[in-house]
């Protein structure tokens, strides 16, 4: 997974959808949340986000979500959607 990926390719998708997508799976947003941060924590599911005031993108890595960060609810965070539907698919309940 240390493929560099574009910060500005569009298979990049908000946070939120990734949540609702998961919550989909598992009609809980606690659990959908869990899962994902572990996800993130351990470097399947690649994450970036975007400086609001200038647009400007950076990766966001594992280390960011092993420090306690929580999942913010806010459209500047995204995910990986190839990573996305790996997870989702195995962890399809």
């Amino acid at each position: 997974m240390s493929k560099r990926i574009p910060l500005d390719d569009p298979r990049w998708v908000p946070m939120k959808e990734a949540l609702k997508a998961r919550v989909r799976q598992t009609g809980d947003m606690g659990i959908a949340v869990l899962d994902l941060a572990h996800a993130m924590r351990n470097g399947a599911l690649r994450s970036m986000r975007r400086d609001l005031a200038t647009g400007a993108g950076e990766r966001v890595k594992p280390a960011f979500w092993r420090h306690g960060h929580v999942i913010p609810d806010t459209g500047c965070y995204f995910v990986w959607k190839p990573d996305l539907d790996v997870l989702l698919r195995a962890l399809k309940r």
